[in-house]
């Protein structure tokens, strides 16, 4: 796949990781029927779990669910909204990764 550790190849293959795993993270909340209505980077905990020579995982876990809305506690309309502003958070949230502007080391 990539080159070595802090190559560039490596650092886009490790933001892979995380962009994909925020994603899917965000997929099972919303396919559970819940919508973080809040998501920023200070609440995404990432674990990597793997070695080099394995490949690495990069597990993402949505965390401060104080604003989160259940989609059966709310009309249809509420639901779709809360939705899309957790798509446009993980919007944001993808631009700043791949931008440059945050850490995602495995370190």
């Amino acid at each position: 796949m990539g080159g070595g550790v802090g190559t560039p190849d490596n650092m886009m293959e490790q933001r892979l990781r995380v962009a994909m795993s925020i994603t899917k993270s965000l997929d099972g909340f919303h396919y559970g029927g819940v919508a973080c209505n809040f998501l920023t980077l200070d609440h995404i905990l990432l674990q990597w779990t793997g070695n080099d020579d394995d490949g690495q995982f990069c597990i993402a876990s949505l965390i401060n669910l104080s604003r989160a809305v259940v989609f059966a506690e709310v009309s249809e309309q509420e639901a779709k909204e809360a939705v899309r502003k957790d798509l446009s958070d993980l919007g944001l949230i993808l631009c700043a990764l791949f931008s440059g502007e945050s850490d995602v080391s495995s370190d």
